[in-house]
């Protein structure tokens, strides 16, 4: 069994190489989000589709309030990190492959135009 924070430090690190300063700096920040939602020392098995639809929730009710647009980004940064560690077989199944990501054209920025 591996914890969730040695998989995210590993595999942020091994990223880190390969991706661009930005991608890298949004990953650390989920990867922080991550380890202080569910704690640094927490198995990875024991993130079950309930959790990850709690975390979802906690990103959409957070205060500092985050934009659709941003939660929707990092929960896509969740599941991609989750989905890496189900290819390494670290998990059975990714958590949050079925999460709902909010809508990034909210109805109040909708304009008619004629």
């Amino acid at each position: 069994s591996r914890s969730l924070g040695d998989f995210l430090d590993t595999c942020l690190d091994r990223r880190a190489a390969e991706s661009k300063p930005a991608t890298v700096v949004t990953l650390r920040l989920v990867a922080d989000d991550l380890k202080r939602f569910f704690g640094t020392a927490a198995d990875l098995r024991d993130v079950s589709e309930g959790r990850a639809d709690d975390f979802r929730t906690h990103y959409l009710t957070r205060t500092p309030r985050l934009a659709a647009a941003t939660s929707a980004r990092r929960l896509k940064a969740v599941r991609m990190l989750f989905d890496h560690a189900r290819r390494l077989k670290l998990i059975p199944a990714n958590p949050f492959a079925d999460v709902k990501l909010p809508s990034v054209n909210p109805a109040e920025r909708r304009h008619y135009v004629s």
